[in-house]
């Protein structure tokens, strides 16, 4: 007997019988042997029942159906595209009769059996087309294919319908170990992005210090042409690090520094008077921002101790001996 089916037994209706009444939740269908859905009669709790209908009917069977919720679960396996590998497909619903004539009639009370065999084929050209990592596709394609045969059948009405595709076990653990493999190599080759992207910045750095430097160098020999001797001093008061009064201050001292030792060199004979103008006007001459009137000076100053020097010189050369 089918699970909707609670009694099938002979029917005969006679003058003194009463009406068969439905219970809640079932259905009651009078038929001919001879005449099948033909001519049958459908009693319900929602339908008044005339006694002349039954006995015009000269019904001879008597079907009592259950009309409350049934719920069915099955389970598939779709081949993988990887060999040794499947899908477990787990699909469940609920459902409850909808049309009880083609149920009992047409299907012959194997509507959910029709079902399934149609599922299991429609699985079965799903094999082998699908890899390891699909399965989110494939459930999706066939929720919409189920629910398509489901809502096509006749005889039954279908709700609550869920479909799962997961990989078996054996998959499963090949899943996981490409996980990790995949997050190992992606680990990897951020390290070696960190890594690249590291070096990058590093020589961009030492490009950009280079590049200072070499500006630096740059500047440095353009001062040398322009001050000589002073242009580090004068790098300094160009960048800002010594104040104008600093330079002067400077300035002035080696000038001095200078002469002093020009003046000793001359007074101990180790330079001619040639070679002693060249370096005097050399030494007053050196920076050209000097002040002018600082170096006519100098300049009245030195040509007083060159003239006075050079007297003593005659003298000496003029007595007999020291």
């Amino acid at each position: 007997m089918c699970e909707f089916i609670i009694s099938k037994e002979k029917f005969s209706f006679g003058i003194l019988d009463r009406v068969p009444v439905a219970d809640e939740n079932q259905c009651i269908l009078l038929y001919r042997d001879k005449d099948g859905e033909n001519g049958s009669y459908l009693i319900d709790n929602y339908k008044k029942v005339y006694t002349s209908d039954i006995r015009r009917g000269k019904y001879n069977v008597k079907v009592v159906f259950a009309i409350s919720k049934k719920t069915s679960r099955h389970t598939f396996n779709v081949a993988m595209k990887n060999n040794g590998f499947y899908f477990k497909v787990n699909m469940s619903m609920s459902y409850t009769l909808k049309d009880i004539r083609n149920y009992y009639f047409k299907d012959g009370t194997d509507s959910i059996q029709l079902v399934v065999r149609e599922v299991r084929s429609l699985l079965n050209r799903h094999d082998g087309r699908w890899e390891m990592q699909q399965g989110n596709a494939l459930e999706k394609e066939l929720v919409q294919s189920i629910e398509e045969i489901l809502y096509r059948n006749i005889s039954l009405k279908f709700f609550d319908i869920v479909v799962e595709v997961q990989p078996d076990e054996n998959a499963k653990k090949m899943i996981r170990s490409d996980i990790n493999k995949d997050i190992v190599i992606r680990e990897q080759k951020n390290d070696a992005i960190v890594k690249v992207d590291k070096n990058e910045k590093q020589k961009e750095i030492l490009q950009s210090e280079y590049h200072v430097h070499e500006v630096k160098a740059q500047q440095l020999q353009k001062a040398a042409e322009a001050f000589g001797p002073l242009a580090p001093i004068a790098m300094e008061y160009l960048s800002g690090e010594m104040s104008g009064k600093e330079l002067y201050k400077y300035i002035e001292e080696k000038r001095e520094k200078d002469l002093s030792v020009l003046l000793e060199a001359r007074r101990e004979d180790f330079l001619t008077d040639q070679k002693f103008q060249d370096e005097l006007g050399e030494a007053i001459g050196k920076v050209d921002f000097m002040n002018t009137g600082t170096q006519t000076r100098l300049q009245d100053n030195m040509s007083g101790q060159i003239e006075e020097k050079t007297q003593e010189e005659v003298d000496v050369k003029d007595g007999d001996f020291l």
